[in-house]
């Protein structure tokens, strides 16, 4: 079989080259050596002992979730111009708008919406006597808004917690 291009490594980038590549009409062979494509983003494995025997704990970390849902008719939301892009018909990943997610830390669950309040909630309801430190937490976040060292990532962030209109008056 003739290829035009081979993209060694199944990973963020390597799918994306492939997509690419293929996208332009060329011929693409994806090689991966593990059993499933995604690369640190999906999965990995740690050998653990248990009962004084060496196992392999595969530990899923894949994507569970694709946020900033949008309806189709809204064309120039950023989900629909990636469909778009990708070529790829949105009722073929059956999506459905989210309503909750959820953070499993051993036996607790920490459940939340856009509204950081639930989080709060949650916080409270699950980790009594952090409450204190989450409150802090929440301040340092206003409060750094206006440091101009603040980084990108966090400042984008925050104000994501803001846009929903629901930031327990931290703003």
């Amino acid at each position: 079989m003739h290829v035009d291009h081979v993209v060694i490594g199944a990973g963020p980038s390597g799918l994306a080259c492939a997509l690419r590549l293929a996208l332009a009409g060329f011929k693409v062979a994806l090689i991966e050596k593990h059993t499933k494509v995604g690369g640190l983003n999906s999965f990995y494995a740690r050998p653990l002992e248990k009962n004084g025997e060496k196992i392999r704990c595969e530990l899923d970390v894949g994507l569970h979730a694709i946020t900033n849902f949008s309806v189709p008719e809204k064309k120039t939301s950023r989900m629909n111009k990636l469909f778009r892009s990708l070529r790829i018909h949105r009722t073929e990943l059956e999506l459905e708008q989210q309503h909750f997610s959820w953070i499993t830390l051993g036996q607790k669950k920490l459940v939340f919406t856009n509204n950081i309040q639930d989080l709060t909630n949650s916080v409270q309801e699950q980790y009594p006597s952090e409450l204190l430190g989450w409150d802090n937490f929440l301040s340092f976040l206003a409060n750094s808004l206006a440091n101009p060292t603040l980084t990108f990532f966090a400042k984008q962030y925050y104000q994501s917690l803001s846009t929903v209109g629901e930031c327990n008056g931290l703003m």
